[in-house]
């Protein structure tokens, strides 16, 4: 699964090494964004940007890892108007279904497998790209894709889906998700709890209204 990459040299290997093996495959996707390749070219070459952060609290040296997701803003046609399908996250967030790219994965395919697994959706038509938004944070979980403690810088890549009027969602437990919902499309932006993906989901209901 591709995640966090580490400042240090990975058993022995140079950091050039490291990144060739696990980036080549991701970065040279037909369907990778050119000006995200561009800008993480910029970050890689940034001077100290790499830097390992001494964490003095427990003596450990963690580190700046970088993370990609791909997920989807999911909606179905029925009888009453469009409605968008929402999770609630172990942190109690309405959001949308997104999860890591695994090596070798286009990121397509990866929004789809996530949608599918944290919603329980079975069929899926990917209506169009609806782009990339990023953030930083501090990982707060054990056993997560990049160690407790670590600054991950994460993108997230989004794509509008259609599913059947009468899909029904069933939230994956065993990833922490704690509820699902279809929520009318008027009241999606007021309903979306976290301020980064509001971009993406504006472009999602202006597609979706101009397609009334």
């Amino acid at each position: 699964m591709l995640q966090g990459w580490p400042v240090a040299d990975a058993k022995g290997q140079t950091f050039q090494e490291y990144l060739n093996d696990h980036l080549r495959d991701f970065l040279n996707q037909e369907d990778f964004p050119e000006k995200d390749r561009k800008l993480l070219l910029k970050i890689f070459i940034t001077k100290g940007f790499f830097a390992g952060i001494n964490m003095k609290s427990d003596n450990k040296k963690r580190l700046m890892h970088i993370e990609f997701s791909a997920g989807g803003i999911v909606y179905r046609k029925t009888p009453h108007g469009i409605e968008i399908a929402f999770l609630l996250d172990p942190y109690r967030k309405w959001t949308f279904a997104k999860g890591h790219i695994e090596r070798g994965e286009n990121v397509q395919a990866a929004a789809v497998r996530e949608v599918k697994e944290e919603m329980g959706i079975r069929k899926i038509r990917v209506v169009t790209k609806l782009g990339r938004i990023d953030w930083w944070f501090r990982e707060r979980r054990q056993g997560a894709h990049s160690p407790r403690g670590s600054l991950i810088h994460k993108f997230a890549y989004y794509f509008l889906m259609e599913v059947p009027d009468r899909t029904q969602l069933r939230p994956q437990k065993s990833e922490l998700i704690r509820a699902v919902t279809w929520v009318p499309l008027e009241q999606a932006l007021k309903f979306s709890s976290y301020k980064d993906v509001r971009p993406v989901l504006k472009r999602a209901i202006d597609i979706l209204q101009s397609r009334r």
